[in-house]
């Protein structure tokens, strides 16, 4: 049983995690928590896992009504989870509020627990979890969490085949993903996202951008998020909702803007892609620490959330590209932190505990 929501940095990893683990066993039997309206309704279902709704009980980060009331709803997402794995032989948690509810249930119920942490500083959830499994596995380093096996993150396949094409004939690559998402296969190409749920600083600051950029020759695809405005697409410019085939969009880019969530700088280091972060300021500080190693060997560029605008953005984009051979160094800094097979490794780790625990119930 997976337990993984929220946004699609805590369900891709879980995903091809899955399905490493339907390649080595086909007659798994894998399915995953969700909450009534997370991303994972929209992820899980196509991918062809069951997705089992269970209540949502989220920390809020202040004192509200939600806070007084989260005792109750914490005891409700519990229970009902509780009934939801019931017969797991394991509960595989990525982090976030559904996670936490499930490694309680599991908890409760005698399942032993297998966690993985992308971030650079586990949240919350995790070191809930932690306290209950030896079973850890980690993106890299780890603040928060110092018992855990370092795997790197685990990325769907079409990931990993894409990344290895761009290396193979990165020209080649790029411009037939260009032509598969619309682009003009010729033109030097920034795409843009926020994050699943879109980011509306880095919205706001590309409109503002926009016209400088597109006079400048470049083209631009900028996902907006799914909760955000739809702006007007232009000749060079394509917005959508959500990019679905990330794999096109990295090999498309010559340069990514994004927010630095786990997944995104483990997959800008898979492809070698030279990338503007703009770190979320909220939270636990995770995603600055993401981005940091990136920084380090010179493959990114780390902007303060506050400082950042449209202005920065075309001082930035027109810099690099006059910049040949730091953008070339910054196509390169990255290998040296990729893990390729980190979907493989931890299907190996989950197959193992569950293979243990059957064996304990005797049904093996």
């Amino acid at each position: 049983m997976f337990a993984a929501g929220g946004t699609a940095g805590h369900v891709e990893p879980a995903l091809a995690t899955a399905d490493a683990i339907r390649q080595r066993d086909p007659a798994a039997h894998i399915s995953f928590l969700g909450t009534p309206r997370g991303i994972e309704n929209q992820l899980v279902p196509p991918r062809g896992y069951e997705l089992i709704i269970v209540p949502k009980a989220a920390i809020p980060r202040r004192l509200s009504k939600d806070l007084l009331l989260l005792p109750l709803r914490l005891f409700r997402a519990v229970a009902q989870t509780k009934r939801a794995i019931f017969g797991a032989d394991v509960v595989v948690g990525f982090g976030g509020y559904l996670a936490g509810a499930a490694y309680l249930a599991a908890r409760l119920s005698r399942i032993p627990t297998v966690i993985h942490e992308a971030n650079a500083k586990a949240g919350l959830a995790n070191r809930l979890g932690a306290m209950f499994t030896h079973q850890i596995a980690l993106g890299g380093p780890t603040k928060g969490l110092s018992n855990g096996v370092v795997i790197g993150l685990p990325m769907r396949e079409a990931i990993l085949r894409a990344s290895e094409a761009m290396q193979n004939d990165a020209s080649g690559g790029r411009a037939a993903a260009r032509r598969a998402l619309g682009l003009d296969p010729e033109k030097p190409t920034l795409v843009v996202m926020g994050g699943s749920q879109g980011s509306l600083k880095i919205n706001n600051a590309v409109a503002t951008a926009l016209d400088r950029l597109l006079a400048a020759g470049f083209q631009i695809l900028h996902s907006v998020g799914g909760r955000n405005e739809m702006p007007a697409a232009k000749p060079g410019y394509i917005p959508t909702h959500y990019l679905s085939k990330m794999d096109l969009a990295y090999s498309a880019a010559d340069v990514l803007l994004a927010r630095s969530g786990a997944a995104t700088c483990h997959e800008v280091a898979a492809f070698g892609l030279p990338a503007i972060f703009v770190p979320l300021p909220h939270g636990n500080g995770e995603q600055a620490l993401n981005a940091a190693p990136l920084v380090e060997v010179g493959a990114a560029i780390c902007i303060n959330d506050e400082k950042f605008d449209g202005d920065l953005l075309v001082d930035q984009v027109l810099g690099l590209f006059k910049d040949r051979d730091t953008l070339s160094r910054m196509h390169s800094g990255g290998a040296q932190l990729t893990r390729l097979g980190a979907a493989s490794d931890l299907a190996a780790i989950v197959i193992r505990v569950a293979d243990e625990t059957r064996l304990i119930r005797g049904t093996r």
